[in-house]
């Protein structure tokens, strides 16, 4: 199945009963920043779905510090089972940056997503999922 087919399928079938929120867009500063769930710590995660390390998001945050550029950082999260979403924030903090945390419904949580400028995604299928919904959706309709 091809990437056009699955953004089909999702405009067509999923949309429409998702009740997705208005985009919440981010500033041209804002470096929005989606951590997984605490599922990535636990005995047995999925092999494929690996979690950045935090020296991975302080070196994006600090690459923009010294390129002089103005920075806030949003996190998108599911849960704080992740170390990493206490510990961007105390970087954030420890550093002056402006820090807004989002963690709420899906809907919720993908209207922030989908109005970033600046986006960070871990490995795994959320970020790959959440860039179907960028499109329009399908032209000339469902199938």
């Amino acid at each position: 199945m091809t990437q056009a087919m699955r953004r089909e399928m999702l405009h067509c079938y999923i949309v429409p009963v998702m009740n997705l929120s208005d985009q919440v867009v981010g500033s041209d500063d804002a470096l929005s920043i989606h951590l997984r769930g605490g599922d990535v710590f636990e005995e047995n995660p999925h092999p494929d779905f690996i979690q950045p390390p935090l020296s991975f998001y302080q070196t994006l945050i600090q690459k923009r510090i010294d390129a002089g550029r103005p920075l806030s950082v949003r996190l998108v999260f599911e849960d704080l089972g992740n170390p990493c979403v206490d510990a961007i924030e105390a970087y954030c903090a420890a550093n002056a940056i402006p820090c807004q945390l989002q963690s709420g419904r899906l809907e919720e949580d993908l209207a922030y997503l989908l109005g970033a400028r600046h986006l960070v995604f871990g490995s795994g299928s959320f970020g790959v999922g959440g860039v179907l919904f960028v499109s329009s959706g399908p032209e000339g309709g469902c199938f």
